[in-house]
């Protein structure tokens, strides 16, 4: 099946993605949950796009023509596609500092040249200069330049990989436009319980901050899951939001082992047996993919609405 990319007559095989067929190619297009989800893989064309492509895109990409190409199997000669780095906005920053949060976790401050607008629960594509690009949810409320990001760093994860041994502090790297739904409304009522596993943390700091910046006085239970005790970062800091607002409540959960002052169990478990869950109740989901997927079908089969329950599965990309 013939195609145009990037102007340029391409063979793909209608059995497989447009994904894979591009990059046997050399065509290095970014990638990493191949789910429909990450918005890493997108590509565009102008007006030739199958719906079944677009599902959870914002109305504005597909009014773009922008869609997945994970997602994509073609069946019909001439479809014309664009590499999305073409026409994704990006903007120019810099690192300004690495540490090492827990033990494959790296927390990544970005200084941007200008503001980039974004909501909280949102991600945004980093890209290095070699093109290289993977998504991470923003970590810090929008107050300024600075950008936060909490990295899992995967044994053959490329971009970890490149953080960690080669990417220096000052080190140019580019930041697309921020992503997802997985943010507050703009009317807000009930409990919020937040749930997340492993990096899954990082949006869910988000959240609870920006509700914390809005005087939110409904209750707020953040609960996060590790296998292991090291697994879990940022305690002293979630700790130290739980002595200052008496409505936020700090849950670190360990399914592995057992420690003084640790939940024993799966964070989700944990949440569904203690946190309130009622009509009204506000779900946020974040992390191991089969982690959101339970947690959303036992909570709308408890009668929570979908429209209560946002979520983000974070899917490891080791290539």
């Amino acid at each position: 099946m013939k195609i145009l990319f990037n102007n340029e007559n391409v063979e793909v095989h209608p059995e497989e993605n447009l994904l894979d067929a591009l990059n046997k190619q050399g065509a290095n297009i970014a990638y990493s949950c191949r789910a429909g989800q990450c918005q890493a893989c997108l590509l565009q064309s102008p007006g030739m796009v199958n719906p079944a492509w677009q599902k959870g895109l914002r109305q504005s990409q597909i009014d773009a023509g922008f869609f997945y190409s994970c997602q994509a199997k073609v069946r019909e000669e001439g479809l014309q596609v664009f590499s999305g780095k073409i026409f994704e906005v990006q903007t120019r920053a810099k690192i300004v500092s690495k540490k090492v949060l827990a033990d494959d976790i790296l927390l990544l401050h970005v200084e941007t040249d200008k503001k980039i607008p974004f909501s909280a629960g949102q991600f945004v594509n980093l890209i290095n200069a070699s093109g290289l690009s993977r998504p991470y949810s923003l970590a810090n409320t929008a107050r300024d330049n600075l950008l936060e990001f909490h990295i899992r760093i995967l044994p053959k994860g490329k971009f970890g990989q490149w953080l960690t041994e080669e990417a220096e502090v000052g080190s140019e790297i580019q930041v697309g436009e921020a992503s997802g739904d997985c943010t507050l409304g703009p009317t807000l009522s009930g409990a919020m319980v937040l749930i997340g596993t492993g990096t899954g943390l990082a949006p869910l700091i988000c959240i609870a901050k920006e509700l914390l910046l809005r005087n939110y006085n409904e209750p707020i239970y953040l609960y996060h899951g590790s296998r292991k005790q090291s697994g879990l970062y940022c305690v002293e800091e979630l700790k130290a939001l739980e002595k200052n607002y008496s409505n936020f409540k700090y849950i670190p959960c360990c399914s592995g082992e057992q420690a003084e002052g640790i939940a024993f169990g799966r964070a989700h478990d944990i949440a569904f047996k203690e946190a309130p869950l009622s009509d009204d109740t506000n779900l946020f989901l974040c992390g191991h993919p089969q982690m959101v997927q339970t947690s959303k079908k036992k909570a709308f089969l408890q009668g929570l609405s979908l429209s209560n329950i946002k979520h983000d599965a974070f899917f490891n990309q080791a290539s």
